[in-house]
């Protein structure tokens, strides 16, 4: 996806065999990384800047409870937050 004047926004980068995506490219400054487990749930979400130091702005791990099936709790969440559309 790119905007109007041919930036690009958001780039697919891999999927797995269900056809969920597993990483992709926001802009050109960041790179997200998606894990899911047996039942397609998200396991982890880790966002890094690229370059060849990257630095992680999210990196945030969910469990799913199979007794009180009970999708993606979260175990943990950001390590530095930021917004690439801050105003």
């Amino acid at each position: 996806m790119k905007s109007k004047s041919n930036q690009l926004i958001w780039q697919g980068q891999a999927y797995n065999a269900r056809g969920q995506v597993t990483e992709y490219l926001l802009g050109d400054d960041y790179r997200t990384t998606k894990s899911w487990d047996s039942y397609g749930f998200t396991q982890q979400i880790l966002t890094q800047t690229t370059g060849s130091s990257p630095n992680n702005i999210q990196n945030k791990g969910y469990d799913f409870d199979e007794i009180k099936c009970n999708p993606a709790t979260p175990l943990m969440f950001f390590t530095h937050l930021t917004s690439p559309f801050s105003r």
